[in-house]
């Protein structure tokens, strides 16, 4: 069939008309419909599920490193809450087990009902053995604050990381992941764990820096450097080190 002097189409290319077209129209219109569903589901029904636990990534950077590991143990100090902003739930998730540490006895007992699998302890962790004053700001407060001295709403005697390690099930074990949150104490607590007896593989510990310059400045990052662990990560106030298996990088 000729159109002009210069297009010449087949009869395939001619519009249908009648009851043959009419048949085709709900056939394209069931195609587009199954490209929009599969559309849909791949942008909102991906198979890519990711569930995260900690307040700023912490547990995201440390799934990373760890890769598939499906079994472990780590050490939670300032624990907080079995599932809200634990470095560790996701972990727990995982088949992993370990020992959650809190100085206040509310807490631990949230734990004791959603991880009944970890060994769970009231305690506050220091290298300084005198009397700690805690001061909350209100019953599940995010930050229990702790000195030396004023006027507490509780009294504790402080106790070494070793020491209570020593007195649970994974005693003697090897420690995989050690988290830290203590307020302001976390050289304290890293201070009191026998890092000849127990050497994590991954230590997180929180310092409250707003520069690169300022966080390798820190007691923290020194301390750590000094005992063989690597910076790999830093998630607005948590850093992240990986044990280097020597002397660590300066």
């Amino acid at each position: 069939m000729t159109f002009g002097p210069y297009e010449t189409v087949s009869s395939s290319q001619v519009p249908m008309h009648g009851a043959r077209s009419r048949g085709m129209q709900p056939r394209a219109m069931r195609f587009s419909f199954l490209h929009r569903l599969k559309q849909y589901r791949k942008a909102h029904l991906t198979n890519f599920l990711c569930i995260f636990f900690s307040q700023f990534g912490e547990d995201v950077v440390l799934g990373a490193l760890i890769g598939k590991q499906r079994q472990g143990v780590y050490v939670d100090v300032g624990c907080f809450h079995p599932k809200k902003f634990s470095n560790t739930y996701f972990l727990y998730r995982r088949g992993w087990r370990g020992i959650n540490i809190d100085m206040e006895a509310h807490k631990i007992a949230l734990f004791d009902i959603a991880r009944r699998g970890d060994s769970n302890v009231t305690a506050a962790v220091s290298d300084l053995l005198s009397p700690l004053y805690i001061r909350a700001r209100h019953t599940y407060a995010l930050e229990a604050e702790v000195s030396q001295s004023g006027e507490p709403h509780a009294q504790i005697m402080p106790r070494t990381l070793t020491s209570i390690i020593d007195e649970t099930p994974f005693c003697g074990c090897a420690i995989d992941v050690l988290s830290v949150d203590a307020e302001g104490h976390d050289l304290h607590v890293l201070r009191s764990l026998d890092f000849n007896r127990y050497r994590p593989r991954f230590v997180v510990a929180e310092v409250l820096a707003k520069r690169i310059d300022d966080v390798l400045a820190s007691e923290v990052h020194a301390w750590l450097d000094q005992h063989g662990y690597e910076l790999r990560s830093w998630t607005v106030c948590s850093l992240i080190y990986v044990w280097c298996g020597g002397e660590g990088i300066s």
